[in-house]
């Protein structure tokens, strides 16, 4: 068995933490207000299908990430230009990713800081955990993840008296079925989608007829969506649907409500750690998935090697590309179109591309056993 082999469970953990990522803090796209839950749950329907795209990929493809892939099926030049615009994706996503993070810690906690001191030593924790490789992360991923549900349900106790359903009515009333569907889209693609970028760990993954691609891809994604669904649907209920709406970091600002006076105050730390554990996990992901992009781009064994350069190449586009948390939410607002083809189209190609070339493979045998009967 390979050294860097996950497991299933490994993998379901793994995802789930990356799905979460900054979505603990900056949350869950609340355009619709008290009808935010009902596009959260129209997104978990709508994921289902690309799923099932995903996992035939890596089930047809076993012990293959998606740039091995995309070079047996479609050759040297066209499979390498697909690798190049495969790391496009990561490295915008790790670079959103580390701004918001950044952002965060700028305004809740950070505020004499240099931006730059805080991307710096942030990308120094990424760049190591990414040169220990997406085993080490995979281990550690149920710990952090406990943590972080077991924050959630705490969370949620303590802020019992502050819940107001009235928070969540009129429920439909005031958005259309196609507003609700439209938001359920974005939230598709950010950031339940996101998950494509698995199948650039495909080679590592360890299956058997009980554990399989399409076992891991759901039970990640759809324990994610449960635990966004059930922050969401706290933020507003503590917050109201308003506040919850204006608010840069609606789950800071809920839990800084909770707390039992001279005895319990202050507990807003936790969810600051939960996003600080979250985001080094997704950021890591983007970067490792990047350098073992660039490694079968230039034709070279060891993915470490990029490890550092796209680690520093992250840091320097948050820096540059997006100068705050508002530059950060207008560029994932305009997701739902430069994030599409990276989402679906390329893994869309990537599919059909697998099909036909399994079905030719079995069709070679099938004539061969004939000849040879």
């Amino acid at each position: 068995m390979n050294k860097d082999d996950v497991t299933s469970k490994q993998t379901i953990y793994i995802i789930t933490l990356f799905l979460m990522g900054s979505a603990l803090v900056v949350g869950i796209d609340t355009k619709l207000s008290q009808d935010s839950w009902l596009a959260m749950i129209a997104a978990t329907v709508f994921i289902i299908p690309v799923i099932l795209i995903y996992s035939r990929i890596s089930a047809l493809n076993p012990k293959k990430d998606i740039f091995d892939i995309m070079q047996d099926i479609y050759k040297p030049i066209i499979g390498k230009f697909l690798i190049f615009f495969m790391i496009i994706y990561p490295i915008l996503l790790g670079s959103t990713v580390t701004n918001e993070i950044v952002g965060f810690l700028k305004i809740t906690s950070l505020v004499s800081t240099p931006a730059i001191a805080v991307t710096v030593a942030f990308m120094i924790v990424v760049i190591y955990l990414g040169l220990s490789g997406i085993k080490t992360i995979s281990k550690g991923a149920a710990l952090f993840l406990y943590w972080i549900i077991f924050i959630i349900i705490f969370t949620y106790f303590m802020s019992a008296g502050r819940m107001h359903i009235n928070h969540l009515l009129p429920i439909a009333a005031d958005h259309s079925l196609s507003e609700i569907l439209g938001r359920g889209y974005k939230i598709l693609n950010i950031p339940l989608a996101e998950v494509v970028l698995f199948l650039a760990f495909a080679d590592y993954w360890k299956f058997d007829k009980k554990n399989n691609p399409y076992k891991s891809f759901f039970w990640g994604v759809f324990i994610a969506a449960f635990i966004m669904l059930a922050i969401l649907l706290r933020n507003i209920l503590v917050l109201g649907p308003e506040m919850e709406h204006y608010s840069l970091f609606p789950s800071f600002q809920a839990v800084r409500l909770v707390g039992i006076k001279g005895f319990l105050e202050r507990i807003e730390g936790a969810v600051i750690y939960n996003f600080i554990i979250a985001g080094i996990a997704k950021v890591t992901v983007c970067v490792i998935a990047a350098s073992k992009g660039m490694a079968k781009l230039f034709g070279t064994k060891n993915y470490k090697f990029y490890i550092v350069p796209v680690g520093f190449l992250i840091m320097a586009l948050s820096l540059i590309m997006m100068s705050g948390s508002v530059e950060s939410s207008i560029f994932l607002e305009t997701g739902k179109f430069w994030m599409m083809p990276f989402l679906f189209v390329i893994p869309l190609i990537v599919w059909i591309g697998s099909e036909i070339k399994t079905r030719i493979k079995k069709s070679k045998e099938s004539s061969s056993q004939i000849q040879s009967e």
